[in-house]
């Protein structure tokens, strides 16, 4: 989950126009809330994120499973979004570039989530 935020958050800095880091107020950003922050400095936007990913991954840890999983996967896909429409639209590398991110954060996740049960082989499994 900080991952894939972390992920949108650099692509939101980095994709902003030229005009952003002398005028913040002219920043690419379509979510109100984050606008807000982002039109008052790059710092403003970098303190608040730390406190909303900090404050997500505490709700994520307090809250029983399922709803803890309910809200990382809400976050996982809702920051997919985010960061995919980033490599699409601003980075130029279109469907092309959203499936492969896809892709790499599925295999992420199914690593994560089913661990390797396999034994690895050792000499005294082997009879004498």
């Amino acid at each position: 989950m900080v991952g894939v935020i972390f992920f949108d958050d650099t692509n939101t800095l980095l994709g902003q126009p030229a005009s952003f880091w002398q005028h913040p107020e002219t920043a690419d950003e379509f979510n109100r809330l984050t606008h807000f922050f982002m039109s008052r400095g790059w710092m403003w936007y970098c303190a608040e994120q730390l406190v909303y990913i900090a404050g997500m991954f505490l709700l994520a840890r307090v809250l029983p499973g399922k709803a803890a999983l309910i809200v990382l996967l809400a976050l996982i896909l809702g920051h997919f979004d985010g960061g995919s429409s980033w490599l699409a639209h601003r980075w130029h590398f279109g469907t092309q570039g959203m499936v492969i991110y896809a892709i790499i954060l599925a295999a992420i996740m199914v690593w994560a989530a089913f661990p390797s049960t396999e034994k690895p082989a050792t000499e005294t499994n082997h009879p004498a």
